[in-house]
This record gives C-alpha cells, structure tokens and sequence, in this order.
C-alpha cells in the first residue's frame, strides 16, 4: 500500500515521481511504497537510503524527495544520484532534480517570483495558478524521453489535460518557522476543478 505524497505528524515528509522513460516504467515493487515506508521508518536519512539504494532495481524509474525535519533528500534510482536539497527555489518533474525542461525552468522561475513578492505569506491560489498552468512548450525545446514528439508536447505543460490522461491533483503543503503545516490538495477530473481538502495542523516538537 502506498501514496505518491505524504507528510506525517512527526514531521517526515515523502514525495514521488516517475522517471518518463519507457523502458523503466515498470517494477516488481510498488513506488508509492517508499513514500509509506519512509514515514513509518525511524532510521536516519542515511540509514533508509542505503536499503533504497541497494534495492533500486526492484522499481520502476522513480524520483523521491524526502525530509526528516534536519536534511531534505532527493534520490533517483536510475541515475543512481543523491542529491541534498539546498534552502533556494527548486523544481523536479520526470528526469532528475532541476533538469532543465522546459516546465521545470518556468515553475521554478515561478515560484520563486510568487515567494520573493510574498514574504509574509504565501497565496495559495497564485501558487494553484502556477499549478495549472497549460501552456505547451515549443518543440525545439522539448526533451526526447522515447514516448513520441505528440507526446512530448502534451507532457510539457505544468497541467496536463488530454483525453483519458491527464492532471489528477495538485497540492500545495506550506510549513512555516512554527512548525504549523497547511496542506491544501485539489481535485481534478478531466481536467475539470471537482473540489479542495484543506487541511491544517500542528507537528510535534523535534527530537
């Protein structure tokens, strides 16, 4: 049983994507796993990446950001890279961490337009906006990930809307200096707003 992103009251927080490749799509274990088993795990960073990356074969391609309130991780399992997170703007969609896809330059640029006229707190429907944003990118622009150049053009905007695939949810988790979370995920069905979950809550102190 797994989810694609999760935040516990502990403070540990998981994240998954695919690695857009045809050829690692599938594997013997679930992805939504590891953002489970990392949540229930109190072993150090260090600890639960040395088993990830020794059983890395056993998934599909995958990207996993993961953070226990002291270091914020991301791993790739089929460029086997490790990656610490720094205190800045930074974007990942189905490649590596900030590779510079098209949709991956403009969110990032984004947010950190969004967050530098901000400061004091940030609009969670600006950052929805940003979310849904359907703009395609120009081909000469466009990675090659083997699934086809119509493809590739679909794939390249923020908000993915075409038949029978498409954006699900999108979700907006802020943390602020008190350690207050507000977790906010929307709802879409062919692409078409359905509704929000709204969600606010207080972690427990650090250990």
């Amino acid at each position: 049983m797994g989810t694609w992103l999760a935040l516990s009251k502990n403070g540990r927080f998981a994240a998954i994507t695919n690695y857009r490749d045809p050829r690692y799509f599938k594997g013997a274990r679930s992805r939504g796993e590891i953002v489970t088993n990392f949540l229930m795990d109190n072993r150090s960073m260090d600890e639960f990446l040395a088993e990830l990356i020794a059983n890395r074969d056993e998934y599909g391609g995958f990207n996993v950001l993961l953070y226990d309130r002291h270091r914020f991780v991301h791993y790739n399992n089929i460029l086997n890279e490790v990656n610490e997170i720094t205190p800045g703007t930074h974007s990942l969609s189905n490649h590596s961490l900030n590779t510079p896809w098209p949709k991956v330059v403009k969110g990032r640029e984004n947010l950190h337009k969004i967050i530098s006229t901000h400061q004091k707190e940030l609009p969670i429907e600006k950052l929805f906006d940003l979310l849904a944003d359907e703009t395609v990118a120009p081909d000469e622009e466009l990675p090659h990930t083997g699934v086809g150049i119509e493809m590739e053009r679909h794939l390249s905007s923020i908000f993915i809307k075409i038949p029978n695939y498409g954006t699900r949810t999108s979700t907006i988790l802020l943390l602020d200096n008190e350690n207050r979370v507000t977790f906010v995920e929307r709802t879409y069905e062919n692409g078409e707003f359905q509704f929000d979950n709204q969600v606010e809550l207080a972690l427990a102190s650090k250990c």
